[in-house]
């Protein structure tokens, strides 16, 4: 079988997984009386986030511009360089999963405070969000 089948039937698999998943868990939170929005897949702009996400009530989304490398072990280091020179490319991506028929959180986004340029996070995020009318940037 050629890889790129095996790769489009573990896709369907993980996304198959993904829905169950979130169908129970949200099953469970109503059975315990939880009436409010639910949501999930908070971590990728990936097309194939889009099938899981489909089924949810609200996007929520996180994205970081400049994490460190190796920040698990002494020594780590991070670029020196501001988001804007990438077009703040980790911001526009966000926008990328928006629907249009449902709220639209950031709950998770910035530059680490190591980070020489982390102060331009404070005009551009919250620029995107006004344009592109997200409903929360956390």
């Amino acid at each position: 079988m050629k890889t790129y089948v095996l790769s489009a039937y573990l896709q369907r698999f993980f996304t198959e997984q993904e829905a169950a998943a979130m169908t129970w868990m949200t099953r469970y939170l109503r059975d315990q009386g939880y009436t409010g929005m639910v949501s999930n897949f908070n971590n990728t702009d990936l097309l194939q986030a889009h099938a899981s996400r489909a089924q949810l009530d609200v996007v929520i989304r996180n994205s970081y511009f400049a994490s460190p490398q190796n920040f698990v072990k002494p020594g780590a280091t991070i670029k020196q360089i501001s988001s804007l020179e990438e077009g703040a490319l980790y911001i526009q991506r966000l926008a990328t999963t928006k629907y249009l028929d449902r709220p639209f959180i950031v709950s998770e986004t910035g530059q680490p405070f190591w980070n020489s340029w982390r102060r331009e996070y404070g005009v551009v995020a919250p620029s995107y969000a006004s344009l592109q009318q997200w409903d929360a940037l956390c």
